[in-house]
Order: structure tokens, then C-alpha cells, then sequence
């Protein structure tokens, strides 16, 4: 070697390491840094599948900041969020789908004579083993006299194996840069619509300086704008300068690959691609029932992430469609007379409700209530209890209480539903009769208690327009006596009126919590019917489960007990345990008691005993009252003990019997 050519390669080996290090330098100065990035990116990669809605089916690829997929997603920790709503847990977590997603390659080659054109197609042949070509696209461009050429689309008809095949290998003389054919391929790959629901990739097939190092910056920039990930296949010719360090430094600026021609690494580069083609599928359940556009978030670690990919869908949501099927005419016969009625032989019948939903998307259905309107008295709202249903047709069981007793009741009765999109629909109106037989034996034993009830009104009115009429004291003072005695059996209380018992609220309506109702009579009745009941918790146009008349309380000889009276079938509770209908019960001082159902507004009180009276203590009470009947008191003033047949009338005037009345009565 002469002095001159050394001198020659130890310039041109000066130049290039210059060279080298201007792009190293260049490189650094990418504008995108990788931490402004989102740590990951969710991609629907399909419209979400609406064919069960609301269950919705969607798939997705997740990936990280340097573009790399995601392979080890926790499905516990990811739910889905329909326009920033709440998110949704997803059914079975997600499945993953291998070998499911084409990827979009663009290859450019360099032409110049520092690019070993053989290698190139040898990595090109590589690259074929790994190609699916039913779902990739590849194109690829050339640097044909430093201009952009392309050299192949999908769908020029020609089989890419063919192309490949016929690449030219003959090394074309002089030096050619790429720069043009670059920017080509990234304004492909930016002008298509597909953002990220296919991996890209630009393949940069090259030897050295084949690229110029100050648009360094500009590609990788465009590229992870793109989500394209570089891939530099360094392709040096025999003899070449070193440009690794470089081309290195570039690819991972756009969160690519330096591939190594020299270390044979082409083959396990192309083996990693199929982590890319995986996706995920998964399913939620829609809880919304607004019509229109959704987009969808995916939440992950507490994260939100917002689709990148095609994940909105837009939807049209319709009530249901709601028909009750209830028999047109119903009878039914007396058996048992109650106090508010009569018990009948049909309690309840068989009714259906057919939902239909028109904008072809089923639902569950969350709630169902019965409307019944009768003429002349205020709506009445029912829960329905579903026992099964059968495609679009529900069963339950009509319960026939606060009818009436009417001998004809034409009822109109409509069923509201509420599904679980919370879409309400109502039923049209369908007309019922309800004919009420009543044995004439039932009406004569009802009205048997009526009359029994107005002599002994009577004979009350009689008692008090005759007593000023009474002109011995002593005979005023047994009959006062015995009708104390007889308003204590009949009315209950103590002499100045005591109660007997209370009823302390612990649930119910808010303004009656912790209040005590006081017990003043030996019967009283309870329930929502103030025409019906003594003692009303609710209005009777509330959705509470108590009846009009619900139940009632009463003391017999010296014992409290308690009848469940309900008609309409909700049931009476003491300490939580159901009680028979029409089956007094006994009721202990201290006990629980509650009217309806937990969830449907009832009443629970618990029940206080005032008097401990019993039957011993009621005779005693009396015959205290009769030995009183002996004190006798003259117009002075002055008492005179003597025995009941030691008892004489005196002759008084009139009005001196009214004063001693009137005396008497003060004194009680």
C-alpha cells in the first residue's frame, strides 16, 4: 500500500466517523419523548358487536409506550365505561385471541451501491415465511434514482412470493439515498384512517448512508405519531464503514428495531411478529338506556384509558311493548264471614304479562306492578311476584284483596314495567268483573253483630236520658257502678281514662319513628284505611304493603292477643315469624311487631302492656266498686257508714237529688 492511498482511507475513515456522530447527534434530538406517552394504549380494533345488546361484545389491543404489545393483561382489573359513565365490570374477564390480526408492513429498499442488493432479497425471502397473506398488507417502495418508487401494492394482481422472487440483485452503480422514498411511505401510512387497530411497521432495508442523518428526528417523530414502529435492517456492503451505532440510535427514537444482517438476528426479529396479530375479547352489559352515540373508555389499574380505535357504537332504544292477560270475569263465593267482610273460596287467580320489545333488543325486566282502577275509589297500585316465565310471557298469581263486597265490581287493570335499562312501559287497560255470591246465611250472620251492637246503643242513649230521672241516691250510685263496670268491659281504660297499652314505632313513615301510640279501648284495628281502620300508618294511595285493614289488636278477660284480617294476602309478623289469617294469636308485653313486607313500606311497632290487669283483679276492682254503692251522703254533707239492708230512703225535694247527683258526678 503506497502513502497516497493510505492517506485516502485514513481521510474518507475521518469523514465517516464525523459523519457517525452528527447522527448520533441528530438522533437525540427527537421532539417526542416516550414518557409523554400514555403508559397504555387501548385500540378497539372492530366496531363493538351489538347482536345481543345490552350485551355488548368488543375487541381491542392493548399496547405499551414503545408500541410493544401487551401480553400479560389482568382481566380482573380492566372494565369498560360508555360515555364517561360509571364503569362495568366485564362478563368472564376477557379471552385472547392468537394469530387473529394482520399487520401493515412497508418496506423500502435502497437501491444504491452501498446496499448489498442479494442480502436484501434474502431477507426478503425470510420475511415471506412469516407473511399471512391473508390478512397482511405490504407495500413496498424503491429509491429508483433517488426518487420515490413503488414497487409493490396489494392488489396489483401480483403475488408478492413472484415479486420477491424477481427481485434484481445486480448492485446499481453510484450512491442513492432514500430520504424521498421515507417520506412517501410515511405519508402512506399517515393518510390511512387505520390509527392503531393494526400493528405498522416501516421496514428499512439499507446500507450505509443511505439516509440522511438530519431527518433523523422528522421519521421517528411521524412514525410514533402513526404508531409505526422502525425497523432498521442494516444491510452493509463489504468493506463498509461502520454506521451501527447510528442506525440504532434511530430505530429506538420511533420505538423500533436495529436488526442485524451481519449476526443473522432477521430470523428472530420476524419470529416475534406474532405477539403482534393478538387481541382481546370481551363482553359487558350495557346499564344504559339513553338512545344515541357511545364512546368507550377502558379503566385499568384505576386508570382511564379512551378507545383509540372504532370502539363508539350508536344505539335506539324503545319502551317495551306490555300486554296483561287477566280473565275477563271472575266469581267467587262467600265461606266465612270476617269483621270487615267476607272470606271467599277464590283468593287469588291465575294472570300473564306478554312483553315484546321492538327495537329487537331483549331485556331483563326489573320490576312489574299492577294498576287497578275501580270506579268510585282511589288507584290502587300492586306488586307482582313472577313465579316463571316462558320466552316473552311472565305468570303470577292476581290477589283479589281490597275488592269489596259488591255483587258486581267491574274493575280496569294495567301493568307497568320497568326494565333493566330502567325504560318504562305501561300496558293498555283490560276489563275485569269480579261477581261476588253471598249465601244469605252470611248476610244474617254479618248483620247479626250490627244489631247486637245497636241495642246496646240504645240502651246506653236510654240509660243517659234517664238518669237525672233517678230519685234515690243510693240506687244512682249502684246504677253509676254497674255502667262503669259495663264501659270498662266495652270501651276499656281506668276510671280517669287510662291507657291499657302502647304501640312504640320503630319503622315506618318518618314522622311516626319513636313515637308512641297509646291504647285506650280493648279492641282496636290497624291499618292504611282510615274507613276501616282505627289506628293508619299510610295513606291509602301509598305503596305500602299494609291493608286497609291489616290486623286487630284486642284484650280478652285480662290476655292481649292479635288477628291477622288481611284480605289482600300480606301477611302479620310477630318477632319476625308469620302469623295465620284470621287466628288470634297472643301477644306478650315487649313483642315485635310488623305489618307487611321489609320492602314495601310496612309498620313495625313494639307492643307495651300499661295495666296488668287480669280476671282476679277485675272482680276485685268491682267489688270495691259495689261496697262503695253502701256510702251514703246526706245534703250536709256528712257520711254515714251503714249496711246494705240498714239502707232506708228518706224523702228528699227534687232538686236536692239533682245536687246530690251533680255531687256524685264531680267526685268520679
Amino acid at each position: 500500500m503506497n502513502h497516497r492511498t493510505f492517506f485516502v482511507k485514513l481521510a474518507v475513515l475521518a469523514l465517516a466517523l464525523i459523519f457517525s456522530n452528527t447522527v448520533s447527534g441528530k438522533a437525540s434530538e427527537n421532539p417526542i419523548r416516550q414518557d409523554t406517552r400514555p403508559a397504555l394504549t387501548f385500540c378497539a380494533t372492530e366496531p363493538p358487536g351489538l347482536g345481543s345488546f345490552p350485551d355488548v361484545n368488543v375487541v381491542f389491543r392493548a399496547f405499551d409506550q414503545n408500541l410493544n404489545p401487551i401480553n400479560d393483561l389482568s382481566p380482573k382489573e380492566i372494565r369498560i365505561s360508555e360515555n364517561g359513565q360509571s364503569p362495568i365490570p366485564l362478563q368472564n374477564g376477557v379471552q385472547i385471541n392468537s394469530n387473529d390480526l394482520g399487520i401493515d408492513f412497508h418496506i423500502i429498499i435502497n437501491k444504491g451501491n452501498r446496499t448489498d442488493q442479494s442480502i436484501v432479497r434474502d431477507v426478503l425471502n425470510t420475511f415471506l415465511r412469516y407473511y399471512d397473506q391473508n390478512k397482511d398488507q405490504v407495500f413496498i417502495y424503491t429509491d429508483d434514482g433517488n426518487s420515490l418508487v413503488r414497487y409493490y401494492t396489494p392488489g396489483v394482481g401480483i403475488p408478492l412470493t413472484q415479486v420477491v422472487t424477481e427481485f434484481p440483485t445486480d448492485r446499481v452503480p453510484g450512491y442513492r439515498v432514500m430520504d424521498t422514498a421515507v417520506r412517501g411511505a410515511l405519508s402512506d401510512i399517515e393518510a390511512d384512517k387505520n390509527k392503531c387497530q393494526r400493528q405498522k411497521f416501516m421496514f428499512l432495508l439499507m446500507g450505509d448512508e443511505a439516509i440522511s442523518g438530519d431527518n433523523f428526528s422528522e421519521y421517528s417523530e411521524r412514525a410514533l405519531i402513526a404508531n409505526t414502529k422502525i425497523i432498521v435492517f442494516h444491510v452493509p456492503t463489504k468493506g463498509s464503514l461502520d454506521f451501527e451505532d447510528a442506525y440504532r440510535s434511530f430505530a429506538e427514537q420511533s420505538s423500533g428495531l436495529y436488526v442485524s444482517i451481519v449476526n443473522d438476528e432477521v430470523s428472530k426479529f420476524f419470529g416475534s411478529l406474532v405477539a403482534y396479530r393478538q387481541t382481546y375479547a370481551a363482553k359487558f352489559r350495557s346499564t344504559s338506556g339513553e338512545s344515541g352515540q357511545r364512546v368507550l373508555s377502558f379503566y385499568y389499574q384505576g386508570l382511564n384509558y379512551l378507545d383509540q380505535g372504532i370502539g363508539g357504537y350508536s344505539i335506539s332504544l324503545l319502551p317495551p311493548q306490555v300486554t296483561v292477560v287477566i280473565p275477563s270475569i271472575v266469581e267467587r263465593t262467600a265461606l266465612e264471614v270476617a269483621d270487615v267482610g267476607y272470606i271467599y273460596d277464590i283468593k287469588d287467580v291465575d294472570a300473564t304479562i306478554q312483553v315484546t320489545f321492538p327495537d329487537q333488543f331483549p331485556r331483563g325486566i326489573e320490576t312489574i306492578a299492577l294498576i287497578i282502577n275501580q270506579p268510585g275509589k282511589p288507584e290502587l297500585r300492586i306488586p307482582v311476584d313472577i313465579i316463571s316465565s316462558t320466552g316473552d310471557t311472565y305468570k303470577f298469581k292476581w290477589t283479589l284483596g281490597d275488592i269489596g263486597d259488591s255483587r258486581q265490581t267491574d274493575l280496569f287493570i294495567k301493568a307497568e314495567l320497568v326494565d333493566e335499562l330502567d325504560i318504562v312501559a305501561t300496558s293498555p287497560d283490560a276489563s275485569a268483573t269480579v261477581i261476588s255470591h253471598v249465601p244469605l246465611t252470611k248476610v244474617v250472620q254479618r248483620y247479626y253483630l250490627y244489631l247486637a251492637v245497636g241495642v246496646i246503643l240504645v240502651l246506653l242513649v236510654m240509660m243517659a236520658l234517664m238518669w237525672r230521672r233517678i230519685k234515690n241516691s243510693a240506687v244512682g250510685q249502684r246504677i253509676t257502678s254497674v255502667v262503669e263496670n259495663v264501659r270498662k268491659t266495652l270501651v276499656g281504660g281506668g276510671p280517669r281514662g287510662k291507657p291499657l297499652a302502647s304501640l312504640r314505632i320503630i319503622d315506618g313513615p318518618q314522622n311516626m319513628i319513636n313515637q308512641e301510640l297509646k291504647i285506650y279501648t280493648e279492641s282496636v284495628k290497624l291499618g292504611r284505611d282510615p274507613q276501616k281502620a282505627d289506628m293508619t300508618f299510610y295513606s291509602p294511595e301509598a305503596k305500602s304493603s299494609i291493608s286497609g285493614l291489616h290486623a286487630r289488636i284486642e284484650r280478652v278477660n285480662g290476655s292481649w292477643r292479635i288477628v291477622a284480617v288481611s284480605q289482600s294476602g300480606s301477611e302479620t309478623f310477630i318477632d319476625d315469624n308469620a302469623i295465620p289469617f284470621n287466628e288470634p294469636q297472643p301477644l306478650q308485653n315487649g313483642k315485635t311487631v310488623r305489618l307487611g313486607y321489609l320492602a314495601q313500606q310496612p309498620i313495625v311497632f313494639i307492643f307495651s302492656t300499661l295495666i296488668a290487669d287480669s280476671p282476679s283483679r277485675i272482680t276485685d276492682v268491682r267489688k270495691t266498686d259495689i261496697e262503695t254503692e253502701y256510702r251514703k251522703t246526706d245534703i250536709s254533707g256528712e257520711t254515714i257508714k251503714s249496711e246494705p239492708s240498714q239502707i232506708k230512703p228518706q224523702p228528699q225535694r227534687q232538686e236536692d237529688v239533682d245536687n246530690i247527683f251533680d255531687e256524685f258526678r264531680n267526685r268520679k
